[in-house]
């Protein structure tokens, strides 16, 4: 395990400081209700998971069995989705506050908007207000948020591994 955190750690250093700043960068620009967050994270922890693994198996003079992959792959995975939720519970705790709000109105507004082919709404008001405070309620929370993020990234890293791992072991990287 040791090999393991000394062959990743400055892959996974790397990413989560262009993490953060990337995030940052997103919500100066006015962006952080939007897709973008959610699509920065996953990238770079794909990214990161990706290369650590590569990374391990050139360290480790070109080999590197499956099962060491997703070793190294999941332990990414797991040390960026830590990041990743400690930056959402930081982010929706203090550095923005009304952001959980923010995001359910934002939801309810788009609900409101969806119409049928003869124009007429899909959601009812009361509809759009059991579906987002209830039915989706955790979503929009701190510790919903946190969850999704670390489950998100397990399930990403999951994937990642496993492909990557298989991948590794059976094409041999040139010098």
């Amino acid at each position: 395990m040791n090999k393991v955190l000394r062959f990743t750690a400055p892959v996974i250093l790397i990413g989560a400081v262009l993490y953060l700043v990337i995030i940052t960068l997103i919500d100066q620009a006015g962006e952080s209700l939007g897709n973008l967050p959610s699509w920065t994270s996953r990238t770079i922890l794909l990214a990161v998971t990706t290369i650590a693994i590569v990374r391990y198996r050139i360290k480790n003079n070109n080999l590197i069995t499956f099962r060491e992959g997703m070793l190294v792959g999941m332990v990414a995975a797991m040390i960026v989705g830590i990041v990743i939720a400690l930056h959402t519970f930081i982010y929706r705790s203090y550095i923005r506050p009304t952001y959980n709000q923010e995001m359910k109105d934002l939801v309810a507004q788009n609900l409101a908007l969806q119409v049928n082919e003869e124009g007429e709404k899909l959601w009812k008001p009361e509809q759009i207000e059991r579906q987002v405070n209830q039915q989706w309620g955790t979503f929009f929370t701190t510790k919903g948020g946190v969850i999704i993020d670390l489950l998100g990234a397990l399930g990403l890293g999951l994937l990642a591994s496993t492909s990557v791992s298989y991948m590794a072991r059976r094409v041999r990287v040139k010098d």
